[in-house]
Formats: structure tokens, C-alpha cells, sequence
């Protein structure tokens, strides 16, 4: 797989990387998480090394299984995530607000690298 440099700061990552929200959410049904899991390691074997993933999709739920896919080789795979949604903000709902409040964003990143087992 080729690859590309990413910014100033030499971060190589797969010419293709794999949005990840599919497997937990919208097109048609979530896969098993074995099955998830398996994807995405086949997926790395294919030469991806760029993820991106969502503290929405699931929610949180497509972090934690990419962060258990992707743990036995995570240095050696990029992964992006996306945070400031505030799940408390419309509630009943399944839908979500967005939240950039520096006080709500720091501790979400925290819980996004948790989930990632990044830590």
C-alpha cells in the first residue's frame, strides 16, 4: 500500500484509510464484534494504517472495539477520533449536541484515548 505524509511533522499513514463508523451504526446492521475486530485486523494486514473513528458512533462503542482490534499493533497505526458531542444535550434522544467547551472537551479526549487503550 502507499503511503502519504500527513502535515509538517512526518506522520505517514496508508494512502487509504478506513472510516469506521459502519461497523457499529447506520449502514444497515452493526457487525459482531468479533467480526468488527477481525475487519479491522485484516484491514491492517491490507497495509491500512489510518482509522477514524467517532465517540458517536455507538456511541462509544466503535472506540472501544477499535481500540481492542488495533491494540496489538497500535504503534504502528494512526487514529483518528472525533469528540465535542454532548450526549446529555437533547435529551431522550439518540441524537447529540455539540459541546467545544474547553471543560467538556479535555476530559472527552481523555475518555476517547481510554476507549482507544491508548493510555
Amino acid at each position: 500500500m502507499k503511503t502519504r505524509i500527513l502535515g509538517e511533522n512526518g506522520l505517514e499513514v496508508s494512502e487509504i484509510g478506513l472510516g469506521c463508523m459502519g461497523i457499529t451504526q447506520v449502514y444497515d446492521t452493526a457487525l459482531e464484534e468479533q467480526d468488527a475486530i477481525n475487519f479491522l485486523r485484516d484491514a491492517y494486514e491490507d497495509g491500512v494504517t489510518l482509522f477514524d473513528t467517532a465517540e458517536a458512533y455507538g456511541p462509544f462503542v466503535n472506540e472501544e472495539i477499535v481500540g481492542k482490534a488495533l491494540a496489538p499493533f497500535r504503534d504502528e497505526v494512526v487514529v483518528a477520533t472525533k469528540i465535542g458531542f454532548d450526549f446529555d444535550a437533547i435529551a431522550g434522544e439518540r441524537r447529540a449536541g455539540v459541546n467545544s467547551d474547553p471543560k467538556h472537551i479535555r476530559p472527552a479526549v481523555d475518555r476517547s484515548l481510554k476507549r482507544l487503550q491508548t493510555d
